[in-house]
């Protein structure tokens, strides 16, 4: 297993102390803290794969699953915190669900079952996580224009996932 591999690893373990500290300590930075330290490492085994050349198909999965894990985790407990409303969980959580269910269809019909991350959904990532980290530390004047720019991000990478899936599918002549 490589470095990235491991720091994805530890980075996935860490999840559920995340969100105990999320649900258990909300008065304070602490959740806040522990979920940047999240993010660098996810950054971080990255960039450790890149320069070395240590990318691996098992490293790419890994990281995929350990921001869902994080993202999707994260957002069901705000929103049973009341501190996400319900419709921007539904986008969040919709738009993995239209992924995952497009991947599986390209799967069946074309029998492939590579996937790259588009530059949209990194983006959408992106916007995600800032939107946590705003949630987190209680930037107020912050949350509702980044509950609707994440929502904007997240539809535009869902339709340009819709895009290339289909082409995928009927290769344009």
């Amino acid at each position: 297993m490589t470095i990235p591999n491991i720091i994805t690893f530890i980075r996935i373990l860490f999840v559920p102390v995340f969100i105990h500290l999320l649900v258990n300590h909300q008065s304070t930075n602490i959740p806040g803290i522990v979920f940047v330290g999240l993010a660098i490492t996810d950054m971080l085994d990255g960039f450790i794969a890149r320069l070395f050349k240590m990318k691996t198909q098992l490293g790419a999965f890994l990281d995929a699953f350990a921001d869902k894990l994080l993202i999707l985790s994260s957002y069901l407990v705000l929103t049973c915190l009341t501190k996400v409303p319900v419709w921007f969980f539904t986008v969040i959580v919709g738009r993995d669900i239209i992924v995952f269910l497009g991947w599986v269809l390209i799967l069946i019909l074309t029998g492939s079952s590579a996937v790259r991350p588009g530059f949209l959904g990194k983006i959408s990532i992106v916007f995600e996580m800032a939107t946590l980290c705003i949630l987190l530390f209680e930037m107020n004047s912050l949350i509702n224009t980044f509950f609707y720019l994440t929502t904007l991000m997240t539809v535009v990478s869902i339709i340009d996932y819709i895009i290339k899936g289909s082409k995928r599918i009927v290769p344009v002549a």
